[in-house]
């Protein structure tokens, strides 16, 4: 098992936190395979800081 982290931009990742989006459709250029860990990080429009993590 794997753990991917993906950065994921505002207000995308307030949708996914609060339950308003129950999928994200990603490339598979990271060879993602069943019961593999996906580890999303807020990444804000205006900064580069990572602020949340899911």
């Amino acid at each position: 098992m794997k753990k991917h982290k993906l950065k994921l931009r505002q207000p995308f990742f307030d949708d996914v936190y609060f339950n308003r989006k129950e999928f994200e459709v990603r490339k598979n250029d990271r060879d993602y395979q069943v019961g593999d860990r996906l580890v999303l990080f807020e990444f804000p429009l205006k900064t580069n800081a990572d602020t949340n993590m899911l």
